[in-house]
């Protein structure tokens, strides 16, 4: 099995120079700024610099969200730490908070999977196959990889899911994703 893709972020990987903005000067974002400086691509688009003036994609914010100072910003709606406690339609996605320094649940639009699915407990190889837009690797069972719903405990996860701490992935828009865990069946 799988690790989740290297550092998997729940984005699409590593485009260079995708839907780049313009710096100040109106040359690349990324010209003369230190590696993992945080950019958005775009309106709704996160990501970080390489280091060597690229920029690498990190998220593709969920659909009610848009990117500012490097992140995708929690939508209104609320805080939560599990999806039963968003309105019907919405779940519960793990949005940077505190200027990077840890991660924060938020009650979102999920991401439309083309062809369904994408739901809790389905089993997936990227983000791109789930509703909350994360694949995540269960660190109890590291050959378990399941779309990412948050969790405090074992109460949080219906129809008989445990709420274990992810192994992958490891950081969500370069934030450290120790701590968090999420449901698996």
């Amino acid at each position: 099995g799988g690790s989740g893709g290297t550092g998997g972020t729940g984005g699409t990987g590593g485009a260079p120079d995708a839907g780049m903005d313009s710096g100040p000067d109106g040359g690349p974002i990324c010209a003369g700024q230190p590696a993992d400086t945080r950019v958005c691509l775009g309106s709704a688009t996160s990501g970080h610099c390489d280091g060597t003036g690229g920029a690498l994609i990190d998220r593709v914010c969920p659909p009610d969200s848009t990117c500012s100072s490097g992140y995708c910003q929690p939508p209104p709606g609320g805080a939560c730490a599990t999806s039963s406690q968003c309105l019907l339609g919405r779940i519960c996605m793990l949005f940077v908070s505190n200027g990077g320094s840890s991660l924060q649940g938020s009650c979102s639009d999920p991401y439309i999977i083309v062809g369904g699915g994408g739901f809790i407990y389905q089993n997936c190889t990227s983000g791109g196959q789930c509703r909350s837009g994360i694949c995540a690797t269960d660190a109890d069972d590291t050959s378990l990889n399941q779309c990412l719903y948050p969790c405090r405990n074992d109460n949080d996860c219906p129809m008989g899911g445990g709420c274990h701490a992810i192994s992958a992935p490891s950081a969500i828009e370069g934030t450290s994703t120790s701590g968090v865990k999420g449901c698996f069946r």
